[in-house]
C-alpha cells in the first residue's frame, strides 16, 4: 500500500467518525474538499437529492452547490433582497446539465 493510499483511508476513516452517514471511501474522500463547518449541510441536501441514496457524486454536486452560495448580506433592504435572490437564482441555472429533461422549463 501506497502512503498516499494510506492517507486516503486514514481521512476516510476520520470523516466517517464525525459523519456516520458516509458509507464509503470514495463519499468520504468527497466530504473531505469541504469545509468542515459545512459537511453536514453537504451530506443532507446529497441525501435530499437521491432520496437518501448518497453517492460520492451526490456529495461532490451538493458541495459545488453550497460552496458557490452566496453569503446573505448584512444589510437587508428591498434592493439586497432582490439582488441577492437574483444572483442564487442564476448560479443554480448556471448548473443545470445540458442533458436535464428540466432544462428547458427552467430556462424558460
Amino acid at each position: 500500500m501506497t502512503a498516499r493510499r494510506a492517507n486516503q483511508l486514514m481521512t476516510a476513516s476520520e470523516i466517517g467518525t464525525i459523519v456516520p452517514t458516509v458509507k464509503t471511501e470514495s463519499q468520504a474522500r468527497e466530504l473531505s474538499r469541504v469545509e468542515p463547518s459545512k459537511r453536514q449541510e453537504v451530506v443532507e441536501r446529497a441525501s435530499t437529492a437521491t432520496g437518501g441514496k448518497i453517492t460520492a457524486t451526490a456529495i461532490k454536486e451538493a458541495a459545488q452547490v453550497i460552496e458557490m452560495t452566496p453569503a446573505r448580506p448584512e444589510k437587508i433592504g428591498l434592493a439586497s433582497d432582490a439582488v441577492f435572490i437574483a444572483n442564487g437564482a442564476i448560479e443554480h441555472l448556471k448548473k443545470i446539465r445540458a442533458n436535464d429533461p428540466a432544462r428547458k422549463e427552467a430556462r424558460s
